[in-house]
């Protein structure tokens, strides 16, 4: 399947992230024979609130383009950016996220990083270091064999997708047992505890969350460790 962001096709792989940025039209389209299904992530609730939602008029989707697109190709070593980028200067330099670079980066983290230490990812706007969306970050948890990785409270909430592993998770007093494709939401200011069950294999779990709307309006809050 794929997405397309302004006629520039973005590939669609299991455990990719793709955004489609605010006022730039977006289509989907499916080539193969299997039915396909994918996760969104909408800030809709936020913008009702505003009573700032509002819609055009339908048009024909527009054939996706020859190219298909290739910007995370341009930001492949931290710390580097392009002097001159191809693409045009949208303020989204980056609207796919291939599963394949994000795990490799979190593998290699994993294998330097203390036993005792979490391992985890944030999505960023790779030119201004922002979250990829005003309004919703996204981030990506690597739990090793056998760990248990703690979340204290805050005032953000967050919906998690299970990329891989198999687990549960506590959230406040409830317990989800999860696997590839399960789903569950962490409301605010509820304690959450992910284990990976797996002795041997690791597990990831996908989020985003509405912690960079939070923060902007001033309401952020997070629990101090104990």
């Amino acid at each position: 399947a794929y997405t397309t962001v302004d006629g520039v096709k973005c590939v669609m792989e299991p455990g990719d992230l793709i955004i489609t940025p605010p006022m730039r039209w977006h289509d989907h389209g499916h080539e193969g024979r299997e039915p396909v299904v994918w996760l969104d992530g909408l800030d809709i609730p936020l913008v009702r609130s505003f009573d700032a939602s509002w819609a055009s008029r339908m048009r024909a989707a527009r054939p996706p383009g020859t190219g298909t697109d290739s910007s995370q190709d341009e930001f492949t070593a931290a710390g580097l950016v392009p002097r001159r980028s191809r693409y045009e200067d949208t303020g989204y330099p980056q609207v796919r996220w291939p599963w394949s670079t994000v795990r490799r980066a979190l593998a290699s983290m994993a294998a330097a990083a203390p036993a005792d230490q979490p391992v985890g990812l944030c999505y960023v706007n790779p030119k201004t270091g922002a979250p990829p969306l005003a309004t919703m970050g996204c981030e990506c948890q690597w739990l090793r064999p056998g760990e248990t990785a703690r979340i204290p409270r805050r005032t953000s909430s967050a919906v998690y997708q299970v990329i891989e592993g198999r687990g549960e998770s506590h959230v406040g007093d409830a317990t989800f047992a999860w696997e590839p494709g399960d789903t569950l939401v962490a409301p605010p200011w509820h304690a959450v505890e992910h284990v990976n069950l797996a002795p041997t294999a690791p597990a990831c779990l996908f989020q985003f969350n509405d912690e960079p709307a939070v923060r902007a309006l001033g309401l952020w809050r997070e629990e101090p460790p104990a």
